[in-house]
């Protein structure tokens, strides 16, 4: 059984004047961080709700041009006995 993980990170990022930048700047570093060892992760924005409303939020938070970016880091384990041990599978 082959299993699709998908695992959420926050990545910080520095001189930022908006979300677009600050999305842009923490794929790029957290690609540069993985590939090319890792180059079978896919990096994308995550997707945040309110958990009151459900409205959609920035991925990124911005504040005194510093950033915190939602990332979701998704990968494909091969072979799996059980689910289980695909959420153990380490990207490192």
């Amino acid at each position: 059984m082959d299993c699709r993980v998908v695992v959420e990170a926050a990545v910080p990022v520095y001189d930022v004047g908006t979300a677009d930048e600050a999305v842009r700047i923490a794929i790029s570093k957290t690609g540069e961080m993985l590939n090319p060892d890792l180059n079978y992760v896919e990096i994308d924005m995550a997707e945040r709700t309110c958990p009151d409303c459900g409205a959609a939020w920035d991925p990124a938070f911005i504040a005194a041009d510093e950033g915190l970016v939602a990332l979701e880091l998704e990968m494909t384990v091969f072979n799996v006995d059980r689910e289980e041990h695909a959420s153990r599978k380490r990207l490192t």
